[in-house]
């Protein structure tokens, strides 16, 4: 595996970890929680704004 491929496992193994708490420990915040208090401000919303932007830019916007 190359270390690009160990780093996304571990992220995702991370990810799969929290959903998991988040549904079956009581006080620990899903996902859903999380995302409504990150977009409930205006600075959360910025953001967001600016890391959707980022992506389309590097998505779409790059030479071939």
């Amino acid at each position: 595996m190359t270390t690009g491929a160990v780093v996304w496992a571990v992220i995702g193994a991370a990810w799969l970890v929290l959903a998991l708490a988040g549904a079956t420990v009581p006080g620990v915040p899903s996902f859903v929680g999380v995302a409504r208090a990150f977009l409930g401000s205006w600075a959360g919303r910025g953001i967001a704004l600016a890391a959707w932007a980022s992506a389309g830019w590097h998505l779409f916007c790059q030479r071939p």
